[in-house]
């Protein structure tokens, strides 16, 4: 049986005030092992300069953490630009090339798959294969946020992307659906990481109060409403090697700081996936 050693990291967005460093100190501090690096400044000045990204990756290094994604700001059909910068597929790969950064995530479009026409879909499709191409050459995979406002938005609308884009460089960054009814998270969870996780390479992981509206406050994810419970068994039996990334700090935490509730989660996540 091959060995289930799931890495757990933070994504460097929970500490978006601060520095890269000072963000890559709080998070090995947390007991994280892997970082997604903020694809904006300051965790991405702009122009890219692979030469500052290769020595983040050293100070990295120096403190037990390696990156395992760019959070990239990469959207096909309309692309931002930092700092009179556009992101552009080219400073994408060079940046996460530079950081030993495998996966590059990146947004799927600015509306759900079915507020897009066919035709405006094989154009983003066509983007996203052009995108893939270019970092198959790279040893790179692309992942695409599951996310409200963009083609993956909903339960059922992932695979169907995946599907009708048909790269082998193309695969899902899993998160839960959100925003959605506490009643959704709680009885579609399950079944939704247990369909999912096959088709992805990296995952987020958020979970919610059970407080009424449609925006519940963010929990540790050990305790709202979303059931994690079996999701290490879940990749274990697909076969998933991603890692499980904290992407925010939890605004219910009892008290604690941001620090405290960041290091909580790691080790909760932790105690999930063994079981």
């Amino acid at each position: 049986m091959i060995d289930f050693a799931p890495r757990v990291g933070i994504c460097s967005i929970a500490f978006k005030e601060r520095s890269a460093v000072e963000a890559l100190r709080a998070i090995a501090a947390a007991g994280a092992d892997s970082v997604e690096l903020w694809g904006q400044p300051p965790h991405l000045p702009y122009p890219v300069d692979e030469g500052w990204c290769a020595a983040l990756r050293e100070q990295a290094g120096e403190l037990g953490l390696s990156f395992c994604a760019l959070g990239s700001y990469y959207r096909p059909g309309g692309h931002p630009s930092y700092g009179g910068r556009p992101v552009t597929k080219e400073n994408q790969l060079a940046a996460a090339r530079a950081l030993g950064a495998q996966i590059v995530r990146i947004w799927p479009g600015s509306a759900s798959r079915q507020a897009t026409a066919p035709a405006a879909r094989e154009r983003l499709y066509a983007e996203i294969r052009d995108f893939a191409d270019a970092a198959r050459d790279a040893g790179i995979v692309v992942v695409l946020e599951r996310h409200a406002g963009s083609l993956t938005e909903g339960w059922e609308a992932p695979l169907t992307v995946l599907q009708e884009i048909g790269h082998p460089a193309v695969a899902l960054n899993y998160q839960v659906v959100y925003p959605a009814p506490r009643e959704e998270l709680t009885s579609r969870a399950v079944t939704d990481y247990r369909r999912l996780l096959p088709h992805s390479r990296h995952a987020h992981l958020q979970n919610y109060s059970a407080a009424a509206g449609d925006r519940p406050p963010r929990t540790l994810v050990a305790d709202g409403v979303v059931d994690y419970g079996r999701l290490g068994a879940a990749a274990r039996e697909c076969g998933y090697d991603g890692a499980f990334m904290i992407e925010f700090p939890a605004e219910e935490r009892g008290g604690m700081s941001v620090e405290e509730a960041m290091r909580a989660d790691v080790a909760g996540v932790r105690r999930l996936l063994s079981r």
